[in-house]
Protein backbone atom coordinates (compact mmCIF):
# COMPACT_ATOMS: atom_id res chain seq x y z
CA UNK A 1 0.00 0.00 0.00
CA UNK A 2 1.44 3.34 -0.92
CA UNK A 3 1.83 6.05 1.96
CA UNK A 4 2.79 9.61 2.24
CA UNK A 5 6.06 10.32 2.77
CA UNK A 6 5.73 11.31 6.51
CA UNK A 7 3.46 8.39 7.25
CA UNK A 8 5.94 5.66 5.88
CA UNK A 9 8.45 7.44 7.92
CA UNK A 10 6.60 7.29 10.89
CA UNK A 11 5.82 3.67 9.84
CA UNK A 12 9.79 2.72 9.53
CA UNK A 13 10.46 4.63 12.76
CA UNK A 14 8.17 2.88 14.98
CA UNK A 15 9.45 -0.55 13.78
CA UNK A 16 12.96 0.74 14.24
CA UNK A 17 12.12 1.62 18.07
CA UNK A 18 10.08 -1.86 18.60
CA UNK A 19 13.44 -3.76 17.70
CA UNK A 20 16.60 -1.94 16.07
CA UNK A 21 18.70 -4.76 15.46
CA UNK A 22 19.28 -5.86 12.08
CA UNK A 23 18.40 -3.15 9.51
CA UNK A 24 19.78 -2.22 6.55
CA UNK A 25 19.53 1.31 4.55
CA UNK A 26 20.61 2.14 0.73
CA UNK A 27 20.09 5.04 -1.07
CA UNK A 28 21.00 6.48 -4.03
CA UNK A 29 18.68 8.15 -7.21
CA UNK A 30 16.55 6.89 -9.82
CA UNK A 31 16.77 8.03 -13.45
CA UNK A 32 14.47 10.51 -12.87
CA UNK A 33 17.14 12.10 -10.16
CA UNK A 34 14.92 11.44 -7.46
CA UNK A 35 16.21 9.53 -3.90
CA UNK A 36 15.36 6.23 -3.89
CA UNK A 37 15.44 4.19 -0.53
CA UNK A 38 15.67 0.82 0.40
CA UNK A 39 14.55 0.02 4.37
CA UNK A 40 14.84 -3.35 5.11
CA UNK A 41 14.56 -5.68 8.28
CA UNK A 42 14.55 -9.45 7.97
CA UNK A 43 11.93 -10.03 5.28
CA UNK A 44 10.07 -6.33 5.98
CA UNK A 45 11.42 -3.70 2.65
CA UNK A 46 9.78 -0.33 2.63
CA UNK A 47 10.78 1.38 -0.88
CA UNK A 48 10.78 5.07 -0.27
CA UNK A 49 11.02 8.03 -3.20
CA UNK A 50 11.47 11.70 -2.45
CA UNK A 51 12.25 14.80 -3.94
CA UNK A 52 13.94 17.77 -1.82
CA UNK A 53 11.30 20.96 -2.75
CA UNK A 54 13.83 23.13 -0.24
CA UNK A 55 16.18 22.96 2.71
CA UNK A 56 13.41 22.23 5.08
CA UNK A 57 11.01 20.28 2.96
CA UNK A 58 10.97 16.71 1.14
CA UNK A 59 7.77 14.97 -0.33
CA UNK A 60 7.41 11.80 -1.86
CA UNK A 61 5.77 8.19 -0.70
CA UNK A 62 6.74 4.98 0.09
CA UNK A 63 5.47 1.61 0.72
CA UNK A 64 6.11 -1.52 2.72
CA UNK A 65 6.57 -5.02 1.14
CA UNK A 66 8.37 -8.05 1.94
CA UNK A 67 11.38 -9.78 0.59
CA UNK A 68 14.04 -12.52 1.07
CA UNK A 69 15.79 -11.41 4.37
CA UNK A 70 19.21 -12.60 3.06
CA UNK A 71 18.71 -9.80 0.00
CA UNK A 72 20.06 -6.56 1.28
CA UNK A 73 22.72 -8.78 4.14
CA UNK A 74 25.70 -8.37 1.79
CA UNK A 75 26.18 -4.88 1.48
CA UNK A 76 27.72 -4.09 4.54
CA UNK A 77 29.00 -5.73 7.60
CA UNK A 78 27.22 -3.93 9.59
CA UNK A 79 23.75 -3.35 10.58
CA UNK A 80 22.23 0.31 10.52
CA UNK A 81 21.03 2.18 13.55
CA UNK A 82 21.83 4.61 16.19
CA UNK A 83 24.63 4.24 18.81
CA UNK A 84 25.26 6.05 21.82
CA UNK A 85 28.44 7.65 22.06
CA UNK A 86 30.58 8.31 25.50
CA UNK A 87 32.04 10.76 26.35
CA UNK A 88 35.13 9.35 25.82
CA UNK A 89 34.42 8.28 22.78
CA UNK A 90 33.26 11.93 21.25
CA UNK A 91 36.81 12.97 22.69
CA UNK A 92 38.38 10.12 21.04
CA UNK A 93 36.81 10.51 17.73
CA UNK A 94 37.34 14.62 18.54
CA UNK A 95 41.23 14.22 18.88
CA UNK A 96 41.78 11.83 16.06
CA UNK A 97 40.07 14.42 13.68
CA UNK A 98 41.77 17.50 14.95
CA UNK A 99 45.14 15.27 14.57
CA UNK A 100 44.04 14.23 10.96
CA UNK A 101 44.34 10.62 12.07
CA UNK A 102 42.39 8.06 10.63
CA UNK A 103 39.65 7.50 12.28
CA UNK A 104 38.73 4.03 10.77
CA UNK A 105 39.39 2.05 13.65
CA UNK A 106 36.72 3.96 15.98
CA UNK A 107 34.08 3.78 13.90
CA UNK A 108 34.37 -0.10 13.16
CA UNK A 109 34.62 -0.36 17.04
CA UNK A 110 31.49 1.92 17.14
CA UNK A 111 29.62 0.20 14.53
CA UNK A 112 30.23 -3.27 15.62
CA UNK A 113 27.81 -2.45 19.05
CA UNK A 114 24.09 -3.29 18.84
CA UNK A 115 22.36 -0.26 17.85
CA UNK A 116 19.68 1.03 19.75
CA UNK A 117 16.10 2.84 19.69
CA UNK A 118 15.62 6.39 20.31
CA UNK A 119 13.44 5.96 23.53
CA UNK A 120 17.13 4.53 24.84
CA UNK A 121 19.43 7.00 23.61
CA UNK A 122 21.02 9.05 26.84
CA UNK A 123 24.02 10.31 25.58
CA UNK A 124 25.02 13.71 24.34
CA UNK A 125 25.72 12.00 20.72
CA UNK A 126 24.98 8.98 18.56
CA UNK A 127 26.97 7.70 15.39
CA UNK A 128 24.30 6.82 13.00
CA UNK A 129 24.68 4.64 10.09
CA UNK A 130 25.48 3.04 8.08
CA UNK A 131 23.61 4.33 4.80
CA UNK A 132 25.54 2.49 1.91
CA UNK A 133 25.27 4.69 -1.37
CA UNK A 134 24.83 3.36 -4.63
CA UNK A 135 24.16 4.28 -8.53
CA UNK A 136 20.90 2.08 -8.87
CA UNK A 137 19.82 0.83 -5.41
CA UNK A 138 16.79 -0.69 -7.38
CA UNK A 139 19.10 -3.27 -8.86
CA UNK A 140 18.89 -5.09 -5.53
CA UNK A 141 15.45 -5.65 -5.37
CA UNK A 142 13.78 -8.35 -7.16
CA UNK A 143 11.24 -7.59 -10.53
CA UNK A 144 7.88 -7.31 -8.24
CA UNK A 145 9.61 -5.00 -6.29
CA UNK A 146 11.27 -2.90 -9.42
CA UNK A 147 7.35 -2.63 -10.42
CA UNK A 148 6.27 -0.92 -6.83
CA UNK A 149 8.98 1.44 -7.12
CA UNK A 150 8.00 2.93 -10.32
CA UNK A 151 4.77 3.28 -9.22
CA UNK A 152 6.06 5.20 -6.81
CA UNK A 153 8.16 7.40 -9.03
CA UNK A 154 4.80 7.81 -10.88
CA UNK A 155 3.11 8.95 -7.95
CA UNK A 156 6.02 11.36 -6.93
CA UNK A 157 5.98 12.87 -10.32
CA UNK A 158 2.76 13.81 -10.32
CA UNK A 159 2.41 15.49 -7.00
CA UNK A 160 5.48 17.30 -8.37
CA UNK A 161 3.46 18.44 -11.38
CA UNK A 162 0.31 19.37 -9.24
CA UNK A 163 2.17 21.21 -6.07
CA UNK A 164 5.47 22.00 -7.30
CA UNK A 165 5.50 22.59 -10.81
CA UNK A 166 8.65 24.85 -10.35
CA UNK A 167 10.53 21.30 -9.47
CA UNK A 168 9.95 19.56 -12.85
CA UNK A 169 8.95 22.20 -15.77
CA UNK A 170 11.82 24.48 -16.92
CA UNK A 171 11.09 28.21 -16.72
CA UNK A 172 10.20 30.47 -19.30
Amino acid sequence: MVKSLERAKREIIKAYNDDPEDWRVLVGRDTGRHLSVLISHGEELWIVKEEQINPYKSIGYGAKTYQDAELLKNISPYTFGFRPLTVNQIEELTSAMEKKKSINEILTDLMAKKPVSFKDIASPMVIQGPVIHSPKPIDYISDKHRQLDMKLKLELEKLLHRKYPQTVLPYV
